[in-house]
C-alpha cells in the first residue's frame, strides 16, 4: 500500500522559525527491531526530524509517549499489547498536541479509515520510502503543533 490517506494539507517542506529549520521531535513505535531501527536512522539522517525515543510494544509506547510529549509519534498498526491504533486513542485523548502517525503492512482500504477515526494525522503502509515517512512525519507533526523558535 503505497497511498497516504490523510487529513492534513498536502506535504510541505520542513519548517522554519526565524530562517533557522525546526527539528520536530518523533517517537517511533514497532515490534520489529529492524524495521524501527530503518525508521530511527531515517528520523536521525533528516534535519528536520529529531528522535524523541523509541518501543516496541504498544503500552511501553503509549507510557513512554506521555512522558517524553514528542511532536509526532510514528505507530506501527499491529504491536504486542496494545496496538497502533489504541495507542493513537490514548495520546490524542490525552495530549491532543501531539501528531500520530500509522504504518501498516496490512493493503486493504478500510485502515486507512480507521486510523483516521481514531485521531492518526496520517496512514502509511509499510512499503512507504524514507523519504514519504520523513514527509508525512514533518506535515502532521508541524500541522498540530507548529514548533517553537530555537533557543540560544
Amino acid at each position: 500500500m503505497s497511498t497516504t490517506a490523510t487529513l492534513q494539507p498536502p506535504l510541505r517542506p520542513a519548517p522554519f522559525v526565524a530562517g533557522q529549520l525546526v527539528a520536530l521531535r518523533v517517537f517511533v513505535a514497532d515490534d520489529h527491531a529492524l524495521y524501527r531501527r530503518v525508521i530511527t536512522r531515517a528520523v536521525d539522517r533528516h534535519p528536520g526530524l529529531a528522535l524523541a525515543g523509541e518501543a516496541a510494544d504498544g503500552e511501553a509506547a503509549a507510557a513512554r509517549i506521555a512522558v517524553l510529549d514528542p511532536d509526532v509519534a510514528l505507530l506501527d498498526l499491529r504491536m504486542p499489547g496494545l496496538d497502533g491504533l489504541e495507542v493513537c486513542e490514548r495520546v490524542r485523548a490525552s495530549n491532543p498536541d501531539v501528531a500520530v502517525v500509522v504504518l501498516t503492512a496490512f493493503d486493504d482500504e478500510d485502515t486507512p479509515f480507521r486510523a483516521l477515526a481514531a485521531g492518526a494525522s496520517a496512514c502509511l503502509g509499510k512499503d512507504a520510502t524514507e523519504e514519504e515517512i520523513c514527509s508525512a512525519l514533518l506535515a502532521a507533526g508541524d500541522a498540530v503543533r507548529p514548533p517553537a523558535p530555537p533557543t540560544g
